[in-house]
């Protein structure tokens, strides 16, 4: 699903997801690497959502919850496919993120 950085120490950690789906069936997975880095001591995440060409409830959701997770850091997405960008503007997820 995806491949955390690294140097997940030492901020800002990288965190690409790979696609083309950000779904139930794998959203917990992309959760679960970025709260390896997160436990690992990332104060900043970037998550990479290139190859993300569809994100559902699930998706967002995973999203809200390394943000959540990551109390006084910032999470920026980048490289968002003109569909993300829609679904996040829609939810007005894209107000709880830095948007790269």
């Amino acid at each position: 699903m995806s491949q955390p950085s690294a140097d997940s120490g030492n901020p800002p950690a990288l965190l690409k997801a790979s696609g083309p789906r950000l779904v139930i069936a794998n959203a917990h997975v992309l959760k679960e690497q970025g709260m390896s880095l997160i436990n690992a001591g990332a104060t900043n995440l970037i998550i990479d959502l290139a190859e993300i060409e569809f994100i559902d409830s699930s998706g967002i959701g995973a999203l809200i919850g390394l943000r959540k997770n990551l109390k006084h850091g910032q999470v920026t997405l980048k490289n968002q496919t003109k569909f993300v960008q829609l679904v996040l503007r829609k939810t007005k997820t894209d107000l709880v993120f830095n948007i790269a």
